[in-house]
Order: structure tokens, then C-alpha cells, then sequence
């Protein structure tokens, strides 16, 4: 047992299932523990309507984290404040999606929460681009770092540095093969279902591969304006991943447009999952000094059982190899096969040549405010 097993149920408050499964999913996160657990006060931007909705998270985290509980433990926290600073920040910042007692989303919760904490601490930097291309690829690097800078150089924080990515969309004019690019960053990643023979199912033999080929297909164009050769005529459009984050969280698209929910099984390896084949560059990475193939491990999978306002939610997580499924304030060990089985909707997936670090910093973070904590009671 380490630190990280720890297991935590939460109280539901009414209706409050989403909210559960995402506060429990962001908790077992590790660049989440660096911003909450960390010993100094979190430096918050005066003019930000989210101080207080990061204030409550970061109480939350730490209350998840503090105290030394025994082996088998499981028991309730009861999330009231946070709960109370989430409907104020939603009503007083007039981010009217949400309301006392009602079921939400979780991946939209998620984005909500992320980028409040966002907000309330994001910073002017300087980036620079040492060097210059030396062939195609490089060239590519530069612009992807370009519009990078004009997205986030006025407003990077640790959740831009850990969470987002960025996709590559490159439209290839068919008269003359000039190529225009531009570039797009994501908080979460969305991929479609594989439909099925019945209407609101998933192949019977659906991946997670599938999933990303439909989201990353080529697409055409019939009546495209090509700046270079000056004709109006075919394209086609091609989409690719040019910045792989430490941490992606990906929402696999459940819900139609008229909110009728897609349910099935979608299987892929937990252990590792290669994503080289939707990257936007082959031989390197503009993003990181060294290049490491974009491969991940699942963290934590949202399941959504039900339909898109009446259904009910629960979380796994991966502890120490072993999955813990939390259910409000129910909490039990399952067996892999239980994650692999259910309807997932929104996965958290760890890049494998970053995780053991992640979770070394974490448990040092753990260490600190426990020992702290302990100090406070004996004082």
C-alpha cells in the first residue's frame, strides 16, 4: 500500500453523481497535486471571477489527501463547500449551464473546472524558438509552436503546460497539392462511436482505434478557394495530433445532437495505448527537447450509465495496478474486466514515459501535507 491507494467515498448532495466522478478522476491526477498540494499559496490573478472556485478545489484536494488513513478504510467525505463555491462561481460569473439539483454533464464539468483553475492563475510568458529548420518537418515545428504562443503566450498556466494539446489540420488543394495549415489547441479530446446495425449502439466489436480513425478520417471539400494556383476546386482536409500532452483527457462522443445516448463497449489497451499513427509529425516533437512516442496508460475511466439528463455516473480508477470503482460514497475493488466492460465516456490517459515521475513528485506532495497535518494535531 502506498499512498495513492487511498480509497475516499463522496457524499451525493442531490443529484450531484457528476460532480463526484470528476472531483474523484481529477484527485488521482498528479500535475492537479502539484497546484493543491504544493506548501505556498497559489498566486491568483485579482481580476479573476474563479478565485474562489479554485480556493474550494484546492481545500478539497488537500482535505482528499491529508490525513493517513488504514488499509481497507473507505471512508465518506462530504464535499458541501466545494459543492456551495461551484454553484456561486456558475451564478455569480453568470456561466448560466447548471442549477442546484440538477443533473450535468461530467466532461463538461471537467472543462468548467479546469479552466476556472485556469483562470485564476494564468500568467504572461515568453516562449522562444532557438534555431531554425532544417527541412519540411521543422518548418512545420515552428508554426506549430507559433500558434501555440498566440494562443496561450499571454495565458499559460500548469493546466495548458499538463492538459492541453493541439491538432494539425492541413487542407491539400487537389489542382496543385499547395497545402494550407492551421492549428487548433483542445482541453479535452473528443472522438466519435462506430455506429452499429441498431440505431444508438456501438459496433458489436468496437476499439478505441476505431474511434480515433473516424475522428481523424480524411475529409474533402468540392468547392475550396486555393491561394496558391488561384482555382476553386476539390481538397481534401487532414487532421492530426501536432502537441501529445502529459495528461489527455478524451470524451468519447455518447450523445448524439438531439441528446439520444450511444451505448456499448469500446475496447483498447489500458496498459498502453499508441496514438504515433494520428501524429502530425513522424521523426520528432516541437513541444519537448527529446522525443519519446506519444504512448499512454489509462489512469481513469467516467462511465455514464442511462440516458443524457436522467442517467447516473461512476468513476475507476487505477491504483497501484489495481482498480477501485467509485460510486458516490460506495467504494470497492474490481476486477479490470469491470472497466474494460463498461460504458466509458471520459478517459484520462497518462503518457507511460512521464507516469512513474508524476507519481513521485505526487506522493512527495502527499508526504509533505500529511506531515504537516499530523504536526498540527500534536501541536
Amino acid at each position: 500500500m502506498t499512498e495513492l491507494s487511498t480509497t475516499i467515498g463522496l457524499a451525493n448532495l442531490g443529484n450531484t453523481c457528476f460532480l463526484n466522478v470528476v472531483l474523484q478522476a481529477l484527485r488521482f491526477s498528479p500535475p492537479l497535486g502539484e497546484i493543491c498540494l504544493i506548501d505556498n499559496t497559489i498566486e491568483k490573478r485579482k481580476e479573476s471571477n474563479k478565485k474562489l472556485l479554485l480556493d474550494e478545489f484546492q481545500i478539497l484536494m488537500r482535505d482528499f489527501w491529508k490525513a493517513h488513513i488504514a488499509e481497507g478504510a473507505k471512508p465518506t467525505m462530504m464535499p458541501r463547500r466545494f459543492h456551495g463555491a461551484f454553484l456561486r462561481t456558475i451564478q455569480e460569473a453568470g456561466d448560466d449551464w447548471h442549477h442546484f439539483g440538477q443533473q450535468s454533464d461530467a466532461a463538461e464539468t471537467i472543462q468548467y473546472i479546469l479552466n476556472g483553475i485556469h483562470d485564476a492563475i494564468y500568467k504572461n510568458v515568453v516562449m522562444r524558438i532557438n534555431g531554425k529548420a532544417r527541412n519540411q518537418e521543422e518548418q512545420g515545428y515552428i508554426k506549430a509552436i507559433d500558434s501555440w504562443n498566440s494562443f496561450f503566450g499571454k495565458e499559460y498556466s500548469p493546466i495548458v503546460e499538463n492538459y492541453n494539446g493541439q491538432t494539425q489540420t492541413d487542407v491539400i488543394c487537389e489542382s496543385c497539392n499547395a497545402v494550407s495549415t492551421r492549428y487548433e489547441p483542445w482541453l479535452m479530446l473528443k472522438v466519435p462511436l462506430p455506429g452499429g446495425p441498431t440505431p444508438y449502439n456501438t459496433t458489436p466489436d468496437a476499439t478505441l482505434t476505431d474511434c480515433f480513425n473516424l475522428g481523424f478520417a480524411n475529409d474533402s471539400l468540392d468547392d475550396y478557394q486555393c491561394d496558391a494556383c488561384k482555382v476553386k476546386g476539390k481538397a481534401t482536409i487532414r487532421n492530426r495530433i501536432s502537441n501529445f500532452p502529459p495528461v489527455i483527457i478524451l470524451t468519447l462522443k455518447r450523445f448524439t445532437n438531439n441528446m439520444q445516448k450511444v451505448s456499448g463497449k469500446v475496447a483498447w489497451d489500458m496498459n498502453r495505448l499508441d496514438l504515433r499513427s494520428w501524429a502530425a509529425f513522424s521523426a520528432g516533437d516541437p513541444f519537448n527537447k527529446m522525443y519519446t512516442p506519444p504512448i499512454y496508460e489509462t489512469t481513469a475511466v467516467i462511465e455514464q450509465q442511462g440516458s443524457f439528463r436522467g442517467g447516473h455516473y461512476r468513476m475507476y480508477a487505477k491504483q497501484n495496478g489495481i482498480w477501485n470503482e467509485y460510486d458516490d460514497n460506495d467504494v470497492r475493488q474490481v476486477p479490470g474486466e469491470s472497466v474494460a466492460n463498461c460504458d466509458a465516456y471520459v478517459v484520462f490517459l497518462t503518457r507511460t514515459n512521464m507516469i512513474d515521475s508524476m507519481n513521485t513528485q505526487f506522493i512527495k506532495h502527499i508526504r509533505s501535507i500529511r506531515s504537516k497535518h499530523e504536526a498540527a494535531k500534536e501541536a
